[in-house]
């Protein structure tokens, strides 16, 4: 099934089709924003306990 067509084409898009293409784009976005959250996360932590072999190597 052609999902870009069935959206484009207003004759051809019911409801449960509308609510499926918004379903996998919201998940899209959660991933997206969790990912980034992550990503922040972990950039945080890093910068809150750096790494000591890392420290031990640029101290050598």
């Amino acid at each position: 099934m052609d999902d870009e067509l069935e959206l484009t084409d207003p004759d051809h898009v019911d409801a449960q089709d509308a609510a499926a293409a918004t379903a996998r784009l919201l998940l899209a976005i959660h991933r997206q924003r969790r990912e980034q959250g992550l990503a922040a996360e972990i950039a945080s932590e890093e910068d809150q306990n750096p790494c000591p072999i890392a420290n031990d190597a640029t101290s050598a």
